[in-house]
């Protein structure tokens, strides 16, 4: 890391706040941005166009924060616009239903400092419910190896599948972001994390860090990490993966950072249990006419026994998984799916015994 980055007038760290319609949580999530132990702090909070009451909140906090009021234009444009209007050396993005603990400035910075010039660091986090409660749960699941070092090869073959925090649990050097914004907006409606987490991939190492700074909400109108299969999410989902791959070409190409493969022609694990998942669900809505239940069977066993961020045992529990998705009829089948795509499914029980097996001998 290089010693001007800790010298110059601007604040330390810039906390973004990104928010739409979150008038429930919205005033919580300020405050444990404005409450880090290290205070060379600014917070700026982009409301998206909310019609909830939200902006009552930041009038409330107006003399702390940063406002960036604007029409709704999806989470693209609200971190765009954020990251304009911020000025930190370095930055963190904070969901507006999320929180982060009193010290998660204080430990980004001990890691941005601890490794020569990473390009982001990321924390697993705990989950908690809308009533703060922590659930027991953790994204990414505490089983699954978190992305560290080099990972530029793996993004551009499109191999690392859970490996990555959402937006909450990232923090970067300002000059890795100028090379990353603006993100694209037009395919960026949510999930804004997904380029953003690769890009920083792709142009150096990354830190990652297990012990939670940042508690992730699951609530009933978030729906990323919800219990039920939303085929309509799911396929935007999959469709901003094939959108995404030019965006993350022309920062590869441009970096000298080598050629990012097609997605459609990847052995990504989740992309692969996403595809067959909504092909078994209902065929005639599959966002992609090539594909067929087993060729992406195949692809998915090879793929699930050579993963190297899961456990053996959880790499033959996936192996076999797309081998019951190949047989099963259709109604099990996507009950399976749930199990396996949407993790706050599986109840407690099952929940903590697969995380138990998932870590045998990783």
């Amino acid at each position: 890391m290089r010693d001007d980055h800790f010298r110059d007038r601007r604040p330390t760290f810039s906390i973004i706040i990104d928010s739409y319609n979150q008038v429930d949580f919205l005033a919580r999530a300020i405050e444990s941005a404005l409450g880090q132990t290290n205070q060379d702090v600014e917070v700026v909070v982009v409301d998206d166009g909310s019609t909830d009451g939200s902006q009552q909140i930041l009038r409330a906090h107006q003399d702390k924060i940063r406002m960036v009021l604007k029409k709704n234009g999806g989470q693209g444009s609200a971190l765009n616009a954020g990251f304009a209007a911020s000025t930190g050396r370095f930055v963190s993005f904070l969901d507006a239903d999320d929180l982060l603990d009193r010290d998660f400035v204080e430990r980004a910075l001990d890691l941005l400092r601890s490794t020569p010039a990473p390009t982001m660091v990321q924390f697993r986090m705990r989950v908690i419910d809308a009533g703060d409660q922590p659930t027991g749960d953790f994204v990414p699941p505490r089983h699954v190896a978190m992305a560290t070092g080099d990972m530029a090869r793996a993004v551009r073959s499109w191999r690392l599948a859970s490996g990555f925090a959402p937006t909450s649990g990232l923090a970067f050097p300002r000059y890795v972001l100028q090379q990353l914004f603006p993100l694209p907006e037009a395919i960026l409606q949510y999930g804004g994390d997904f380029p953003l987490v690769r890009g920083a991939a792709l142009l150096g190492p990354i830190v990652s860090a297990d012990r939670p700074v940042v508690s992730y909400r699951s609530h009933a109108h978030n729906n990323s990490n919800g219990s039920s299969l939303n085929l309509a999410k799911l396929r935007r989902s999959m469709i901003r993966q094939v959108q995404c791959f030019e965006y993350l070409s022309q920062i590869a190409e441009l970096h000298g950072r080598g050629q990012v493969q097609d997605p459609l022609q990847s052995r990504d694990p989740v992309f692969l249990s996403q595809r067959i998942a909504s092909l078994r669900a209902d065929p005639v809505g599959h966002p992609f006419s090539t594909d067929r239940r087993l060729r992406l069977v195949r692809a998915g066993v090879v793929t699930g026994l050579a993963r190297d961020d899961i456990g053996v045992v959880a790499r033959i529990v996936h192996a076999g998984w797309f081998l019951l998705m190949a047989v099963l009829p259709r109604r099990p089948a996507t009950t399976l799916a749930r199990l396996l795509i949407r993790p706050m499914s599986r109840g407690s029980l099952l929940a903590r015994a697969l995380d138990l097996l998932g870590r045998a001998r990783r």
